[in-house]
């Protein structure tokens, strides 16, 4: 196509509506994934979720935000890839959001928006590594929920008495 044709402005246009950019939706780069957890227990237990789980390294710590009626927690950390790559690692931004009072829903996102911009093998790797961190993510949230009911139905049902013994007797008639 020569400059003459495309001063055209028919030419022009349909040259245009050939080579335009793909239009992506805004959240085709993010990962989610369904926590079947009470939304009253996830908030708690957070912060007992370990700093590196496999791939992914927080850089800060679950914040909430929302309200009493949508809940929510977000965090900021980076997913660290293994074998030959030009990027060490990809900043991502992880939420917790409260679907209903039963679940909530797990969602990795990175921080850049310009992922339709990156090759082919790099899009393929952080898609890998984001399932994998969501689904790492779920089985620790998972895991701390449970961790955190345990630790307050204890709290809750064992008399602490720092000078009993070890083999104290409880109410119920077991042992400790």
């Amino acid at each position: 196509m020569t400059f003459s044709e495309l001063r055209s402005p028919e030419v022009r246009m349909q040259h245009l509506r050939q080579h335009s950019k793909r239009v992506l939706p805004y959240d085709f780069d993010v990962v989610t994934r369904r926590c079947n957890q009470r939304v009253s227990s996830v908030g708690p237990a957070l912060a007992s979720v370990p700093p590196v789980i496999g791939d992914l390294c927080f850089t800060a710590a679950f914040r909430a935000f929302g309200d009493e009626r949508f809940p929510g927690w977000r965090a900021s950390g980076r997913l660290y890839g293994s074998g030959v790559r030009l990027a060490r690692y990809t900043r991502v931004h992880m939420e917790v959001n409260g679907w209903s009072e039963d679940a909530c829903e797990v969602r990795v996102r990175p921080v850049t928006r310009r992922i339709a911009n990156w090759g082919r093998r790099r899009r393929r790797r952080y898609y890998e590594l984001a399932h994998r961190a969501a689904d790492d993510l779920v089985q620790a949230i998972d895991l701390a929920v449970r961790r955190h009911v345990a630790t307050v139905a204890l709290e809750g049902s064992i008399p602490f008495c720092p000078g009993t013994p070890a083999t104290a007797v409880l109410p119920s008639g077991g042992r400790v």
